[in-house]
């Protein structure tokens, strides 16, 4: 059976367009190489979209409606860059859903944001 990987990019961050550049190669790999692989992304303005449809009214409402990909997926690859991101946010979102996820866990995407606490370790 061939994975299903969940890409997530966006974010509401100045990294926004660089992330979703980044999500949009990371699908066009994986599906090169064979994977079946989708794309969902976060708003600027916080709300989940598949394309270019927002999944909900509001950023919360959208996030509900997005755990069916999630759920369809066998692996999560966060394209996020930044905070709510790349700080442990959606790492964490995958444990509450115990999926797997490409990249650092919670407690090292926190700390990693974290510059003092990244010096401290």
């Amino acid at each position: 059976m061939t994975p299903h990987v969940l890409v997530i990019g966006g974010g509401q961050n100045a990294e926004h367009d660089v992330s979703l550049e980044t999500a949009a190669a990371i699908e066009g790999a994986l599906r090169s190489r064979g994977f079946k692989a989708s794309t969902i992304t976060i708003g600027r303005d916080g709300r989940w979209r598949q394309g270019e449809e927002p999944l909900g009214e509001s950023a919360a409402d959208s996030l509900v409606a997005s755990l069916p990909f999630l759920a369809r997926a066998d692996v999560v690859f966060p394209a996020i860059h930044g905070p709510l991101g790349e700080d442990g946010t959606l790492a964490a979102l995958c444990a509450l859903t115990h999926k797997p996820v490409v990249g650092s866990g919670i407690c090292a995407g926190a700390i990693g944001m974290d510059k003092l606490a990244t010096k401290l370790v």
